[in-house]
């Protein structure tokens, strides 16, 4: 597999609008502060100005009931408000609970702090803003250590911000069928084995990226866990609202470019040239263009131009993907932009036609 996406020391279009941060996610050197893992998990906690919600995410935590042995590292990263009072309130109240006070490094930068401190066998990754059910993580490690799974992800729910009303709703019926497995970080139980050399590339969006790219993939065993136990806040000042509208939906883009070049580091060639490697990379084409979808035209065909040049140097076999995403690939392999962009509407009107039936 081709490692370059973007041309980013010709590309005159892109680079107007955002600049490419052009930051790593594979590390040279060995992660980890810490070789042995003397505790069953690590549950990583970032956490920046969230003084109206991380009093209910560490209650979620301090109600913990599971009987291994786990430590809690919540990074205040450069917090302004009360954020770190409030952590500090919970100092004394859950075991094996450490807070990491650092100037603002971003999502991935207090992520990562967490990884090179974490001592766990597995990490959890509990955004500060949501919170989880009392069982969960004994949930999660019941089924991590019975099975000896590289991974363990759980059912989840969203909820409104403003009353809480549940806005979608994840249960898993079959612990072996990974089809609902997410690529976020949160809702998972994740073997630490798996950052050794493996960061969150920092000043992007879209850095949980990394994880169905190079965490998935790399996992011989997944398993499900039925119970929806994670609570996703619907936030509509985080990422996932504002970015529809932002320029920084470019870096979706960008952040592809950058875990294709790590590919050498993690993969062999003839696992990156599998059909279902080359279905994952075609879903996240049609993810950076689905994200600048409300963006100008200037900035959407260059993106489709880059990405479509790509597919032509790939050997596509099959193409096992939904009728809009196999719409959208048979555009980038026509090389033919209106065919793409009905692919890419079809989604969209999907999601409308779901959205009023349910109501």
């Amino acid at each position: 597999m081709m490692r370059n996406l973007y041309d980013r020391l010709h590309d005159k279009v892109l680079i107007k609008y955002v600049k490419n941060p052009v930051t790593e996610c594979y590390s040279k050197d060995y992660v980890f502060k810490y070789q042995e893992e003397i505790y069953d998990a690590t549950v990583i906690i970032p956490c920046y100005n969230v003084e109206k919600y991380v009093a209910e995410c560490m209650e979620s935590i301090l109600k913990q009931k599971t009987s291994y042995n786990i430590e809690i590292i919540a990074i205040d990263d450069g917090s302004t408000d009360s954020t770190a009072e409030i952590l500090r309130r919970y100092s004394t109240k859950i075991k094996n609970f450490r807070i990491i006070t650092q100037c603002n490094k971003g999502f991935s930068g207090a992520r990562n702090t967490g990884i090179r401190e974490a001592r766990g066998k597995y990490l959890i990754f509990i955004d500060s803003d949501d919170y989880v059910t009392s069982d969960y993580i004994d949930f999660l490690l019941k089924k991590a250590f019975s099975k000896d799974a590289d991974i363990v992800a759980t059912g989840y729910y969203t909820f409104n911000n403003e009353n809480r009303k549940k806005l979608k709703n994840i249960t898993i019926k079959d612990e072996n069928d990974t089809s609902l497995l997410n690529g976020c970080a949160w809702g998972k139980a994740i073997k630490r084995k798996f950052f050794e050399h493996l960061v969150f590339p920092e000043n992007y969006w879209y850095e949980d990226s990394i994880i169905a790219h190079l965490v998935v993939p790399r996992a011989n065993s997944i398993y499900m866990v039925s119970k929806c136990q994670y609570a996703y806040r619907s936030n509509p000042t985080g990422i996932t609202k504002t970015s529809v509208n932002s320029l920084r939906a470019i870096e979706s883009f960008y952040i592809t470019d950058l875990m294709l070049h790590s590919y050498v580091h993690f993969y062999s060639e003839d696992v990156t040239n599998t059909q279902e490697f080359i279905n994952l990379l075609i879903e996240q084409f049609y993810l950076n263009e689905k994200r600048v979808i409300r963006l100008n035209s200037e900035i959407k065909r260059t993106i489709f131009m880059y990405q479509c040049k790509y597919v032509h140097t790939l050997p596509i076999m099959d193409l096992k993907l939904e009728f809009s995403k196999k719409l959208y690939a048979i555009g980038l392999l026509k090389n033919n932009y209106q065919i793409a962009q009905i692919g890419l509407r079809l989604d969209i009107l999907n999601k409308i036609i779901r959205r009023i039936k349910n109501k």
